[in-house]
């Protein structure tokens, strides 16, 4: 005879950014959302802030991690943890650092693409067209909130 049996699944209950802008501030919470929902960003500002901390003489290991939480961020070196402020100007600075890092490895991910899809090294890019459609899109973005069209789902607490 076979039982039937059924498994719990623990689930998260959806964030709330909202409460969350109201705990930590709009653009704190901003700022997180965009490390927790890109990888690359994530990666390269872990990545970063590793390498600015190791130059530093601050720490020193092999096993280094960079967790995000909604109001710090942990760096673990070898089992030893170390919270820090998401107001710490070296985080800043490791934060718009993977921007530019992104920026260039896309950059060479277009060229790339061009000189394999178009046969050509000149660009197919038109300057022009790209300032046009960023206007079009800045203005876009800058009349909505960041908590409008929000998906609950995308980070879990």
């Amino acid at each position: 005879m076979e039982t039937n049996k059924t498994t719990k699944v623990k689930t998260k209950k959806p964030v709330n950014y909202s409460e969350l802008a109201k705990k930590y501030g709009e653009n704190t919470i901003a700022l997180i959302r965009i490390i927790f929902n890109n990888a690359d960003i994530k990666r390269y500002t872990s990545l970063a802030i590793i390498n600015w901390l190791k130059q530093k003489g601050i720490i020193a290991g092999n096993k280094v991690y960079i967790s995000f939480y909604w109001n710090k961020f942990t760096v673990s070196v070898d089992g030893l943890n170390r919270d820090y402020s998401y107001n710490e100007p070296f985080f800043i600075n490791c934060f718009v650092a993977s921007f530019k890092i992104q920026a260039n490895f896309v950059q060479k991910l277009i060229d790339g693409f061009v000189n394999e899809q178009f046969n050509t090294e000149e660009t197919v890019v038109n300057e022009d067209s790209i300032d046009s459609v960023m206007k079009a899109s800045e203005n876009k973005i800058e009349n909505k909130s960041i908590f409008e069209n929000e998906n609950e789902n995308d980070i879990k607490e």
